[in-house]
């Protein structure tokens, strides 16, 4: 999870990131339905609520099966965090750090299900439909770091940017950009 994306977050008014909370929960649960439902692949429609909270319009994407359903745990589990605030008219704290990155970790699994980034009107990072961007760094890796783990691969076609500043890579230690195969370590 990026700091920065995070920070971007905490900029946005309680109206603002109220709006972009039930967008993703609501994003979260089609994609959901849709993967339960079985299909091998389906164009995703972005709500026309969608329009006013996004900085420009989700391109029409087409999500495969094997993403969502990796990732169908972690969906489920990010929504069940913000059902208050997506459901229950909750008034999120932009400066309630927990929740900022519960919204930011939902956005991310979107982001790579759909193949680009999703950006809220007002945050102050690389736009709606972008490709994908991680930065990290670290001062000592010990263990096992991936800058993105894409479970179930990537939406084809999605440009991705990885930057890692690492100090030191310890003995048995392992950094890797991005890790397309799914590792769970």
């Amino acid at each position: 999870m990026g700091l920065s994306d995070s920070l971007s977050l905490a900029a946005l008014g309680a109206v603002a990131l109220s709006e972009g909370i039930t967008f993703l929960y609501d994003e979260a649960r089609e994609l959901l339905k849709r993967w339960r439902e079985r299909r091998d692949r389906e164009v995703v429609e972005v709500p026309g609520s969608a329009a006013g909270v996004l900085d420009a319009p989700l391109s029409a994407a087409e999500v495969a099966d094997s993403v969502v359903a990796r990732n169908a745990e972690s969906l489920t589990s990010l929504r069940r965090a913000l059902i208050e605030y997506a459901e229950e008219g909750r008034v999120p704290d932009p400066g309630d750090r927990g929740l900022l990155d519960t919204v930011d970790a939902l956005r991310r699994v979107l982001e790579v299900a759909y193949g680009q980034r999703i950006t809220f009107r007002g945050e102050q990072r690389e736009p709606t439909g972008s490709g994908i961007d991680v930065a990290v760094e670290a001062d000592v890796v010990e263990g096992y770091l991936a800058g993105l783990r894409a479970r179930g691969g990537l939406h084809p076609g999605t440009e991705v940017r990885a930057e890692m500043r690492i100090g030191r890579v310890s003995a048995g230690g392992e950094a890797v950009g991005v890790d397309l195969d799914g590792r769970s370590g």
